[in-house]
């Protein structure tokens, strides 16, 4: 385990269960403007890219090394005692195992206020029991507050896990926008790197996995594009992309799908496409759905995370009304009915996600500490 030097500090605690990487945490701290001596950023399982990380930005971290949760209750009472020595005011956690660690070392250590985020709590209704049980844990008696990145979540926590709507804050993730800029990126010299020119690319991006629902993407785009002969579907992301591939073949759309695997110009590759496509199935809130609206892209999504909140048909973008791939076909069609008016699209979904940045959310973090600790919770 990673010790931290004691300061006379008091600072705010977060707890995660892997080690990443994170952009979250940099995000919240370089973009949002955090003091690193304010904040202590550590994980549950072994260090990693998230410690290199905080050390880069000057940040303390820690690992508590717990290879399995056979570890865990050792790992909650070393957690405890450094809360205890640290005098955190605040513990938040974030994930899984973080949360039911951090949790009860935050009411082992009678730490003043403990904060639940509930990042992934949009996939209850898709893990069964087991994982409905350990949210109830976590936002229930574990947890003062809870913090939802969308209303979607929110909703979700009070009707599968019984949550007190009371107990919920709903605070959306935010950006470092000034990189989200489409003025400070060549589309044409992207779209030449991609050999994409004179084509209409639709592009996806996200971990290739079933609640990203892919699949169903690529079979809606064979369904409603089919005639659209420029038109390609472009999907980015890890993962096992084969299914993906033999489905288009089967479609009779092999040519028409383009891999590009896991990338780091995410930027870039928004920058170069034509139109955003966002097919899951769930999303706590769905941060390149933000991504690529900054980017100026009309955006079509299906209602999920954040989506439904952001996106106006034919004003931002178009929203689907279901993840099936009939609904995502029609939304394409509709989108497609749109094209004379992609530019305008774009420019109103950069204006609609203009206040989610980083700076507002690292505020908004500071005034709900503010405010609950001095409720007493």
């Amino acid at each position: 385990m990673e010790q931290i030097p004691r300061t006379s500090a008091a600072p705010v605690i977060h707890v995660i269960s892997d080690a990443g990487p994170h952009p979250y945490f940099r995000t919240l701290i370089e973009a949002g403007g955090l003091d690193p001596a304010t904040v202590v950023v550590g994980c549950v399982g072994s260090a990693g890219p998230l410690q290199r990380e905080m050390s880069s930005l000057g940040v303390r971290s820690f690992a508590l090394a717990a290879r399995d949760r056979r570890a865990y209750p050792l790992a909650i009472i070393r957690l405890a005692r450094m809360l205890r020595s640290w005098r955190a005011p605040v513990v938040q956690t974030h994930l899984v195992d973080g949360s039911l660690v951090g949790l009860a070392a935050a009411r082992l250590a009678r730490i003043p206020l403990a904060v639940f985020t509930a990042h992934h709590s949009h996939e209850l209704p898709f893990h069964g029991r087991a994982l409905i049980l350990a949210d109830r844990l976590c936002a229930g008696p574990l947890c003062d507050h809870v913090i939802a990145p969308s209303q979607q979540v929110a909703d979700t926590l009070v009707r599968m896990a019984g949550i007190d709507p009371g107990k919920i804050a709903v605070v959306h993730h935010g950006f470092d926008l000034e990189r989200l800029d489409p003025a400070r990126i060549d589309r044409d010299a992207a779209r030449r790197r991609l050999g994409i020119e004179g084509l209409v690319v639709f592009g996806a991006v996200g971990r290739i996995y079933a609640l990203k629902n892919q699949l169903a993407l690529v079979e809606a785009f064979a369904e409603a594009l089919a005639g659209v002969v420029d038109a390609r579907l472009a999907i980015v992301g890890p993962g096992d992309d084969a299914p993906l591939r033999e489905r288009a073949a089967q479609l009779g759309i092999a040519d028409r799908l383009l891999v590009w695997g896991s990338r780091a110009d995410i930027p870039e590759v928004l920058a170069a496409v034509d139109v955003f496509v966002h097919a899951a199935i769930a999303e706590s809130f769905g941060m390149v759905i933000v991504e690529a609206m900054a980017m100026e892209l009309p955006t079509l999504s299906t209602p999920v995370g954040i989506a439904p909140e952001i996106i106006r048909t034919g004003m931002t973008g178009v929203l689907c009304r279901s993840a099936e791939p009939g609904a995502i076909a029609d939304a394409l069609r509709t989108m497609m009915e749109l094209r004379p008016r992609w530019g305008v699209i774009g420019a109103a979904a950069r204006k609609q996600v203009e206040g989610f940045t980083a700076q507002s959310m690292a505020a908004r973090y500071t005034d709900l500490y503010a405010r609950w600790l001095g409720s007493g919770v």
